[in-house]
């Protein structure tokens, strides 16, 4: 069939390089400027090869890199994604190039509105919106082929094509959209196998070091302190406690490496985790104040009920609060947001501070990784062990310049859940 070897090469096309980009995907130095080459030349690619089934009407599927460049890619790309393939087709010139300003302004407009919520979607949510962008377009080049000032007759072959054209669009962008979220899948799954077997690593080498280490320490801290009372000579005193101090935070990364290597035994238990934001936010407000940062709550009217280790969950949102405090050396103000999304509890630490790169965000939670001077990392890598513990997840949005977004999301402890539990006790 005409056209036809045509249609495969686009879809090749889109497949190949969707498979090029997770093939190179550990590299993250380049990975956005990767992303922008390979969507711009996907697109290029497509629009060089392109299928006609009807006499004088020729198509391609570059709408699939256009709308995957938009809703993945960062604004750069996304604009340079429609730049590059609108300059493009004014080259190819001819009267497609009027169908081309007819018909994506709307699509690419629309992509722009809900690139936020397609980011923050499941994979359901993704397929979904960018399949209806694909048919938005297919759909919009259907009716100007059929009304514009060239109009084609109304028979059953051009319907049954254009329907075709159509469907053939959605699938397109299903299959690209479900493959893209599959190997990413596969990809976080390969960095967190990796993160498991670092931490079981780190795991015995601190049950099997640290405790050798705290004993002499302890000795060491507790000679100082009976020379610190002894002595009356101030610069001597204030050498003694700065030597102390130091022990003390030496001690306290002895602590959390320990953290890592005993067996979560804790007990879970069901909480109101808006009772326990509430409690950290009234504990780290001095700090904050201190810094110069204000911390604003917000909590939805409906219970945030979770089963959870309650000290636990208070070391983590201390910690992920105090690391929004310090990313913010010159003030601003910290959001806290507790809300219940999709059968899950929300709590959002949202800061306005020095924010992270790509690269930065995809090395956090990593043991030793630190975007602070004299920072560990351990404390952030506990945070996520714990949240994993209490079958939670920990999402984190960051720019540049503009700030950070932590999110934990834990299961939302029904009423169903509370009567089960009530009746096994």
């Amino acid at each position: 069939m005409d056209g036809l070897s045509e249609l495969l090469i686009n879809i090749l096309i889109i497949v190949s390089s969707i498979l090029v980009y997770f093939h190179f995907s550990s590299d993250e130095k380049y990975a956005r400027l990767r992303f922008a080459v390979l969507a711009t030349m996907t697109i290029l690619l497509c629009m060089s090869f392109p299928f006609s089934f009807i006499a004088g009407y020729k198509y391609d599927l570059r709408t699939i890199p256009l709308v995957i460049g938009i809703l993945y890619g960062g604004w750069q790309t996304s604009a340079l994604v429609c730049l590059v393939m609108f300059l493009y087709r004014f080259y190819l010139g001819g009267p497609g190039f009027l169908l081309t300003v007819y018909s994506f302004p709307a699509v690419i407009l629309l992509a722009f509105v809900f690139k936020g919520h397609f980011n923050q979607g499941g994979r359901l949510l993704k397929i979904m919106l960018a399949s209806g962008f694909a048919f938005l377009w297919a759909f919009i080049c259907s009716m100007i082929s059929f009304f514009g000032s060239n109009p084609l007759p109304f028979t059953l072959e051009n319907t049954l094509f254009y329907a075709g054209f159509c469907l053939l669009h959605v699938l397109a962008m299903w299959i690209a959209i479900f493959l893209i979220e599959s190997l990413d899948e596969v990809r976080t799954m390969r960095q967190e196998m990796q993160r498991a077997e670092t931490l079981n690593a780190l795991s015995e080498l601190a049950a099997s070091v640290a405790h050798e280490i705290r004993n002499p320490m302890t000795v060491v801290r507790g000679f100082m302190q009976l020379l610190n009372e002894r002595h009356k000579d101030e610069t001597e005193r204030k050498y003694l406690k700065m030597m102390i101090g130091e022990l003390d935070h030496a001690e306290s990364i002895i602590n959390n490496f320990l953290s890592l290597s005993k067996p979560q035994t804790e007990i879970m238990e069901h909480i109101d985790a808006a009772e326990q934001i509430t409690h950290v936010v009234s504990v780290i407000s001095s700090y904050a104040t201190l810094n110069g940062v204000e911390i604003k709550l917000s909590m939805d009217d409906a219970p945030l009920s979770i089963k959870a280790n309650q000290a636990k969950l208070g070391q983590v949102l201390l910690n992920l609060i105090k690391n929004g405090i310090e990313a913010m050396p010159d003030g601003g103000t910290i959001e806290i947001i507790g809300s219940v999304q999709d059968s899950h509890v929300w709590i959002e630490v949202v800061d306005q501070g020095i924010g992270m790169t790509e690269k930065e965000l995809s090395r956090l939670g990593s043991p030793f990784y630190s975007t602070k001077k004299q920072g560990t990392g351990i404390g952030l890598l506990t945070s996520y062990r714990i949240i994993h513990m209490m079958k939670g997840n920990i999402q984190v949005y960051s720019e540049k310049g503009k700030g950070t977004q932590f999110i934990v999301q834990l299961p939302l402890f029904s009423r169903q859940a509370q009567k089960e539990s009530a009746a096994h006790c």
